[in-house]
């Protein structure tokens, strides 16, 4: 779950059933190019359940470059990043 949010003003009753969450506001000043589906540094990953411990690394290496483009018949949906 991405929040926008520190993991600790979550609702407990939301956090029970969750399993990773990205917490903290995107900076676009403080831009983290390096980890995967991280926008800025000051955001964390949190393994709430330990259902991703064996995958946890994918987070925090470097990402590569890519774009993915869904085009849709009245729009489109991007992913990734080229810098």
């Amino acid at each position: 779950m991405f929040t926008g949010r520190d993991v600790e003003d979550l609702q407990k009753d939301l956090i029970e059933h969750l399993d990773l969450v990205i917490d903290g506001r995107f900076e676009v000043e403080d831009r983290d190019y390096e980890r995967n589906l991280i926008g800025s540094h000051n955001q964390r990953i949190i393994n709430l359940s330990g259902r991703y411990a064996d995958h946890i690394d994918w987070f925090t290496k470097t990402r590569s470059d890519y774009i993915e483009v869904d085009i849709l018949d009245d729009s489109f949906i991007t992913n990734g990043s080229a810098f």
